[in-house]
């Protein structure tokens, strides 16, 4: 790590490392809010397009096939019945969705290290890296819509701490730090006590 502190700290300098997610404190940290969720997927965001610029340069198909999905869950919120059924049936032709595929895909790109921290959070029978993708993207959007007021349930609280350690993760790999010493810095970072595959909350 110690070798890697000169490229972070200039990296920091040139604003290539974003930071904003970052608390001041640990307390504010555990403090699951709408306004730390935003800082939080939007560091995923800018870090992934650091990582893969290439990848976020969609066709105009798959915007559109965006936009469309977009549009669909805002009548679905919005509706009952059978009309919402039938916004629902829409939806599920509308396959692709961005943001779910990037974070799925980062999770398993980094599973040795993430699924510890998943086992830690959900349990072994309950990590499910494509449910977690589908939850923060759908999370993701009702905030984009302005829906501010929707309550998190205990498995999105689990979602976005996941998420705080997978940018940390991204953020670390891209300097060569070996994932044992990731490990080492979430865990004492955000004071996750595994010993020997057994956690302690």
């Amino acid at each position: 790590m110690d070798g890697k502190l000169s490229d972070i700290f200039q990296d920091v300098i040139d604003g290539k490392l974003y930071l904003r997610h970052i608390p001041d404190t640990f307390s504010l940290g555990n403090r699951i809010t709408p306004a730390n969720f935003i800082m939080i997927m939007a560091a995923f965001e800018g870090e992934y397009d650091r990582l893969y610029p290439s990848q976020t340069q969609r066709p105009k198909k798959v915007q559109a096939q965006e936009a469309v999905r977009i549009a669909l869950e805002e009548h679905i919120n919005n509706t009952t019945g059978e009309e919402k059924n039938i916004f629902k049936r829409f939806l599920s032709q509308v396959e692709y969705r961005p943001l779910m595929d990037e974070i799925h895909s980062s999770i398993k790109k980094h599973l040795d290290i993430i699924q510890i921290f998943g086992n830690y959070r959900y349990g072994m029978k309950k990590f499910d890296p494509l449910k977690i993708a589908k939850r923060l993207a759908t999370q993701r959007d009702t905030f984009a819509h302005g829906n501010l007021t929707k309550f998190f349930e205990m498995e999105s609280v689990h979602d976005i701490h996941l998420m705080e350690y997978l940018v940390f993760t991204m953020q670390l790999s891209k300097y060569g730090i070996p994932d044992e010493n990731i490990i080492g810095i979430i865990k004492k970072l955000f004071k996750v006590n595994i010993v020997d595959g057994i956690t302690y909350v």
